[in-house]
């Protein structure tokens, strides 16, 4: 009784755990790397620094506070680029793995019986 109840368990709640667990992982990998914040805010600068303040200034203290402004928009560019490359690692080795174990988990109990004929029928690898 115990063997068939694991074996129902597994064919159905089982699977259906293992995809929202893949889910679930899938949306805080998402949530972590904040992938559609760091699409929304791609081109702002790196940590919101910018020049306050630059309308009464000298038209060489603008040129650096804009020299300023762009350089920290590169940089906030550069690390949300670099930033959003693992993220959407992370994501793609997550789905690939989720698609492995969801194709592997059934054949996990079939391979056990599978195993345990082929060593009473005296089989040795």
């Amino acid at each position: 009784m115990l063997v068939l109840d694991l074996l129902s368990w597994w064919y159905s709640r089982g699977i259906a755990e293992l995809v929202n667990g893949l889910k679930e992982r899938l949306r805080d990998a998402a949530d972590f790397f904040s992938i559609r914040l760091l699409m929304q805010n791609f081109f702002s600068p790196y940590r919101q620094i910018s020049a306050q303040g630059t309308s009464s200034l000298a038209l060489n203290d603008r040129m650096q506070a804009f020299l300023d402004l762009l350089i920290s928009r590169v940089v906030g560019v550069m690390v949300r680029f670099f930033v959003l490359i693992v993220g959407v690692i992370v994501i793609v080795l997550q789905i690939a793995i989720g698609i492995i174990l969801i194709v592997v988990w059934p054949l996990i109990p079939i391979s056990a019986i599978f195993s345990v004929v082929l060593c009473l029928g005296g089989v040795v690898f």
